[in-house]
């Protein structure tokens, strides 16, 4: 991770574990450039949009192995009485 911390490719956090210990948790890189703060194990990093990619494929992966049928919809009415 160093050597691509070195050249810009990484900037982030690393967890290794194995069998439920910890054998890395560190930041790699920096946090923000602007302001030179290096990242650590609990930087909070921001995603934007990366879930909703995600959630897409999991949808599709569940319809192909016939779990979710993409064309039933879900409708909830609310009563406010």
């Amino acid at each position: 991770m160093d050597d691509l911390v070195d050249y810009n490719y990484f900037n982030g956090a690393v967890l290794v574990s194995y069998k439920g210990d910890v054998l890395i948790k560190e930041g790699c890189g920096s946090s923000s450039f602007q302001y030179d703060i290096p990242n650590n194990p609990s930087t909070k990093f921001r995603i934007g949009s990366l879930t909703k990619a995600f959630t897409a494929m999991a949808i599709l992966k569940l319809h192909q192995q016939g779990s979710l049928d993409i064309e039933n919809y879900f409708n909830r009415t609310l009563n406010n009485q």
